[in-house]
């Protein structure tokens, strides 16, 4: 058995006491994907609009195509006790995705406040890529204001598909049973961004 120098250890010791070992995160070889998923406010505090549901499911598209990626949801308190995002992450997790893959911002109630508020929760998670998900019409807006986020200069859209007529039926329909003066003026807000984009003055950014 060959003798152990021990000037030689001891020499070992201190030039590795002096240069400590860096612990390397597994988020930091594999960073994550993180799909933000923007709210549209629902049709009342408890049932979700068409809109809403096909942004979840374009969402968990996105998610079960990007390996280690989370599904971020934003939105607040916009029709009730229930947050937008919570509302999707419920949605979420019925389709069988894990609470310990969600994130959810409860504190925005506009487009700038989504950007605001995600930019400050993304730090704490190392991303290799970032994708916006929200429907054609608000995606040229909510992209812009994004990108104008340090953390979110390298941002990918991905459209959320809905059409005019489907978001008519949609809450034509809700409104035939529950006559909500709010419900109706989201109903006016969403149709002046379709009204928009089919007059050129909003240009498409991703196809569905």
């Amino acid at each position: 058995m060959p003798k152990i120098r021990w000037s030689n250890f001891f020499l070992f010791v201190l030039i590795f006491s002096a240069f400590p070992i860096r612990t390397v995160l597994a988020t930091e070889l594999f960073p994550y994907t993180i799909i933000v998923v923007l709210g549209t406010e629902p049709l009342d505090d408890t049932t979700p609009s068409l809109d809403m549901v096909r942004r979840v499911e374009t969402g968990i598209k996105v998610f079960k195509a990007n390996a280690h990626s989370l599904l971020f949801f934003s939105g607040g308190k916009t029709a009730g006790p229930i947050s937008e995002a919570r509302m999707m992450a419920r949605m979420a997790y019925a389709r069988g995705i894990s609470p310990d893959t969600v994130l959810m911002e409860e504190r925005s109630r506009s487009t700038v406040e989504n950007a605001k508020y995600c930019a400050v929760l993304v730090r704490k998670y190392p991303a290799a890529k970032f994708i916006l998900v929200t429907r054609q019409t608000h995606m040229p807006r909510a992209y812009a204001i994004f990108k104008s986020f340090p953390e979110f200069r390298t941002v990918v859209p991905r459209v959320s598909y809905i059409s005019r007529e489907e978001v008519e039926k949609d809450f034509e329909g809700y409104l035939r049973l529950k006559d909500r003066p709010r419900t109706r003026q989201v109903l006016k807000k969403i149709l002046a961004e379709f009204d928009q984009m089919a007059s050129g003055r909003q240009k498409h950014l991703d196809k569905p």
